[in-house]
């Protein structure tokens, strides 16, 4: 059995970056490449998205020639003022050269590859299916990182819950009649990657790295009983975003940091649960949290028509933001265009609010993150910035966290050199992608050190008893019964007297307000 362990590398703060594959053509995305990435600042970057492959169980590209072919004819690549070239000596070039090319000036960057995504799980749920696919699968990716040169696997899988419903409603016709067994399988995908990790990191005498990206949705949570999965992670990531957005009336913070008993669409619980805080005390009850990293959104969501609210905080719309308040939008419609979403990299709104005095930030006190308000047009965007980072960070700092994960890494901003007064080009704007978040959550990591080792998990002085406790009785989540049965495996009497007791933080107790 693989137990899990907190070693010196496991107390290194950590700040990871996604990298999405498809920004390096496309206007709204910077035409953003690897060689744009803040490698001086990042200790992780993980390239977005490789899937799995439903007719082999295999991991495959999303994107071959974006990954392997791509040889950049057409754009300047350069890094801190000098060019930047393909490798000539590597078998493949497009992004994993560029990839190889840069971390020899970087070698302690860690380059993971990141499985799934929200539009790339659809190829787990049938790979979960037999043990057969699941080893095909850590098989293959073993192979992957060893024969493009990767120091470990992340796996995003969104979601293997049993939450009706849950994920990508592109996948339902796969994913709902799995939903029962999800969680259990997921469980054993992980284990048999760590073994198989393991296993490769002894034979390369290298360290191999297995993370997973997970969902900060209580709702989703609701469906995930055994969450025995993280013991096999290097580290965990959540992704303590997207809370609120256009799916829904609530105008509310896209990743607040603490609970706010006035977030409309948790007004009627216990306990407000989208937040941050609340992600963290749940995760808290599986990992030590040394190995638990703190999500950070690089973009937007936001609506338009908003009414009530202070500013629009709390308020309620039924109208996503559209137009040049939705660059980033979610997904194309049937005619090809971009779904309201009020998505947008922050350097995007920094630009419209220099043409838009009108276009303000504001402060939530509570959740201690910024957002965007347009009183006229009644446009409200979600926001992040320098005080919002600093909170991050004290927040990261007082719960010894690992560190951070970030979504997406050309949201940040900074001063564009090709800036054109007067330019209606999105890349021509005051601000394009920079590092200036980035940054400033690399210094405040390095500052406040390595973390602490938890001294209860690590110490533990109770004797454990060989004792099972299952669940029965019906499940209907979010409200549960259960009849609980103890089986005795002692040999031993357990005399009368004995109580049972969890050790489930309280933020895990919850009524949903949204019936789910």
């Amino acid at each position: 059995e693989v137990k899990q362990t907190v070693n010196s590398k496991d107390l290194e703060r950590k700040l990871i970056g996604y990298f999405p594959e498809w920004a390096y053509n496309s206007e709204a995305q910077g035409y953003f490449k690897v060689t744009d990435l803040q490698w001086d600042s990042l200790t992780h970057i993980q390239y977005s998205f490789a899937m799995v492959d439903q007719a082999t169980n295999k991991i495959k590209l999303g994107d071959k020639h974006a990954a392997l072919e791509e040889e950049f004819k057409n754009y300047n690549l350069s890094y801190k003022g000098k060019k930047v070239e393909l490798d000539p000596n590597l078998p493949y070039k497009g992004h994993f050269n560029l990839l190889q090319t840069m971390k020899k000036q970087y070698p302690d960057v860690n380059l993971l590859i990141s499985v799934g995504g929200w539009a790339g799980s659809r190829g787990f749920y049938t790979m979960l299916d037999t043990d057969e696919g699941i080893n095909t699968f850590a098989d293959s990716c073993v192979d992957f990182i060893r024969k493009y040169d990767f120091d470990g696997v992340d796996i995003d899988f969104e979601y293997p819950s049993s939450t009706s419903q849950s994920g990508n409603p592109a996948d339902f016709d796969l994913s709902e009649p799995r939903r029962a067994k999800l969680n259990e399988r997921y469980n054993i995908l992980m284990k048999t990657l760590r073994e198989k990790i393991d296993a490769a990191s002894k034979k390369d005498n290298k360290d191999y790295i297995l993370s997973a990206a997970v969902t900060a949705s209580p709702w989703v949570l609701g469906g995930v009983k055994d969450n025995s999965y993280a013991k096999y992670l290097d580290f965990l990531s959540v992704m303590s975003y997207d809370y609120h957005g256009g799916w829904n009336e609530y105008v509310e913070n896209l990743a607040g940091i603490y609970p706010d008993p006035k977030d409309r669409e948790t007004a009627s619980q216990i306990m407000p649960t989208l937040c941050m805080d609340w992600a963290y005390r749940y995760y808290r009850g599986v990992l030590p949290p040394e190995k638990i990293l703190m999500g950070i959104p690089y973009y937007t969501r936001g609506w338009e028509n908003v009414q009530g609210g202070q500013n629009g905080l709390h308020g309620s719309s039924r109208t996503p933001a559209s137009g040049k308040y939705n660059i980033w939008g979610d997904d194309l419609d049937n005619d090809g265009k971009l779904e309201p979403a009020g998505a947008n990299p922050l350097w995007h709104v920094l630009n419209l609010m220099e043409k838009d005095k009108n276009l303000k930030v504001y402060w939530d006190d509570v959740e201690k993150v910024p957002y965007v308000w347009q009183n006229q047009e009644r446009v409200f965007l979600s926001f992040e910035n320098e005080r919002s980072i600093d909170e991050r960070l004290n927040y990261i700092k007082n719960k010894n966290l690992g560190g951070a994960l970030i979504w997406v890494m050309n949201g940040d901003y900074g001063l564009n050199p090709n800036y054109e007064e007067g330019s209606s080009d999105i890349n021509k704007g005051k601000y394009t992608f920079g590092d200036t978040l980035t940054k400033r959550l690399s210094n405040g990591l390095t500052n406040m050190g390595a973390c602490s080792k938890t001294p209860e998990d690590s110490n533990n002085s109770l004797e454990p008893i060989n004792v099972s406790v299952d669940f029965g009785g019906s499940y209907d989540h979010p409200n549960y019964t259960y009849d609980i049965k103890v089986k005795n495996y002692t040999g031993k009497e357990i005399k009368g007297g004995w109580e049972i007791s969890f050790d489930l933080p309280k933020s895990a107790l919850y009524k949903s307000s949204w019936g789910g």
